[in-house]
């Protein structure tokens, strides 16, 4: 017995129309059917890039279709509203504009999900299923306990997305730093640039700070860190042998921060500021 099966796949997804590929799909599964017995309660993810923020939102989003949610700009009036769980087209432009939105639902998603539990749990197969635990296998590690931002580090997360060759852009700055949450900057070696997305949940964004939901929060249990060099030297070798004088540009410092504060040499003075 099962309330909801999910299967994350490394095969690319397609969606089809009329026998035809219409366009790439990060999952699918039947709208309105958690809890049902027929073998419907289930759902693919495409999870060609591991635990990267695609997947997670993938995982969100299919999982509130099972419970009867529709895609935003198919319900009015939040067919007018931008970048929630439930938008279909949450390109990585629309990013900066949506705010917090990308991990909340909208007011039609939370009404449709909201109907469609109070439904189930005047049903015994529905009160059996949303109430009652499953006990889990023994040989599943449990993880509960783990934040994945404190284990997927922003290198490890960007390259999840990119590719082996991207890397969290430090020179991007982070004074502000609720919008790292939200905008973490990626290089995406195709464009030689840098593209923005949300940094996983966990991940640390200043000290005895971690980002929780797109919002840098302080946290008892977020580690000790340098504000300065939050995430040490940028991938590659370019910060091995530093010239002289390299880490006094603010640029270079941001680039290879690690090496530059391993080789700083307080000055000594007479006199103190």
């Amino acid at each position: 017995m099962y309330d909801h099966v999910m299967l994350f796949t490394g095969y690319t997804l397609y969606s089809t129309k009329a026998g035809g590929i219409t366009a790439m799909a990060k999952g699918s599964t039947y709208r309105g059917t958690l809890c049902q017995t027929d073998g419907r309660s289930c759902s693919v993810i495409d999870d060609t890039k591991g635990y990267s923020t695609d997947t997670i939102e993938s995982v969100a989003h299919e999982l509130a279709h099972s419970l009867s949610a529709n895609h935003d700009s198919e319900v009015y009036p939040c067919n007018l509203t931008k970048g929630y769980i439930m938008d279909v087209d949450d390109s990585d432009n629309d990013r900066s504009e949506s705010g917090l939105n990308p991990w909340r639902f909208s007011n039609c998603s939370i009404n449709s999900i909201t109907s469609f539990l109070e439904e189930k749990l005047n049903t015994s197969r529905g009160h059996t299923c949303l109430v009652s635990s499953i006990e889990a296998f023994a040989d599943i590690p449990d993880v509960s306990d783990k934040l994945l931002g404190q284990v997927v580090k922003p290198d490890q997360q960007c390259q999840q997305l990119y590719g082996n060759e991207s890397y969290f852009c430090r020179t991007i700055d982070l004074a502000n730093s609720g919008e790292f949450c939200r905008l973490m900057s990626c290089r995406d070696p195709f464009i030689d640039g840098c593209n923005q997305r949300s940094a996983l949940i966990g991940t640390s964004c200043g000290d005895g700070k971690i980002c929780i939901n797109g919002e840098c929060l302080s946290d008892p249990y977020a580690p000790q860190v340098d504000d300065k060099c939050l995430f040490g030297d940028t991938p590659g070798p370019d910060c091995t042998s530093l010239p002289q004088g390299f880490c006094y540009d603010y640029n270079n410092y941001r680039t290879c921060c690690g090496s530059c504060i391993r080789i700083s040499m307080p000055l000594k003075g007479k006199y103190k500021l």
